[in-house]
């Protein structure tokens, strides 16, 4: 079956008459997402397990042209329960583009995830997806382990302080590595923390990596501000 086709749609039968309709949303070697088109729920399923689905009948393949316009209209109602917060989209947005590099080198023949093997990785499938800023080969390699860890869990792969409701602005992810290790080490050496003096040890490391990016082509990151250092610390 043609998973790409744009015009597939999967009906999902329940008693009484009632149906889900979902509609492919990506692709890749291994698996495959599916998304709810009236609630806008994603579901991924492993390729074979998904045609399995369908050879029981558990889903059925028709074409766009088979149902009628209403089912690709979102009822008000429904909109207004579903619509999301800026910081929830941006959440998810990060989430999606981590999953994205994750699957891609998953995927990938990539043999080890060392500094050798996913520099030049990262160089070339940052420009297939069109992302300027790419992470550190470090970074991939943690996002790597924290969805393995989980069970293969995308949800796993959203910003931490998005899982937890923290509503403090993003942080960039190489950002957010070099203040956990600021505050790590800090809270180790010293009973009573000099904030200012690790915030500038912060922005120093900081510094220091943005020079590193700048060479590699990159674009520098943000600093989180001061009150966040604070923040982490006084947790």
């Amino acid at each position: 079956m043609n998973f790409r086709d744009p015009n597939l749609i999967l009906v999902k039968r329940y008693r009484g008459g009632k149906c889900s309709h979902y509609q492919v949303s990506a692709v890749t070697r291994s698996e495959i997402t599916i998304k709810d088109i009236e609630h806008g729920g994603h579901f991924s399923f492993a390729t074979d397990q998904l045609e399995s689905h369908i050879q029981k009948g558990l889903l059925v393949a028709v074409t766009k042209e088979t149902l009628p316009e209403t089912v690709f209209i979102t009822p008000v109602g429904k909109k207004a329960k579903s619509q999301k917060t800026n910081r929830e989209l941006e959440y998810a947005k990060v989430m999606e583009r981590r999953y994205a590099y994750v699957r891609g080198v998953l995927d990938s023949d990539v043999p080890a995830y060392t500094q050798k093997r996913l520099v030049p990785w990262l160089a070339t499938f940052s420009e297939t997806i069109e992302d300027s800023n790419p992470p550190s080969w470090r970074t991939l390699a943690e996002w790597v382990s924290v969805y393995v860890k989980s069970g293969w869990q995308k949800k796993a792969l959203k910003p931490a302080h998005g899982r937890k409701g923290n509503r403090s602005h993003y942080i960039d992810d190489e950002v957010e590595r070099l203040l956990r290790r600021v505050v790590r080490g800090y809270s180790l050496r010293q009973i009573r923390v000099n904030y200012t003096q690790a915030h500038n040890d912060f922005l120093k490391l900081v510094e220091t990596l943005n020079q590193s990016r700048v060479k590699q082509g990159l674009k520098p990151v943000k600093a989180s501000s001061y009150r966040t250092t604070v923040n982490r610390f006084q947790r």
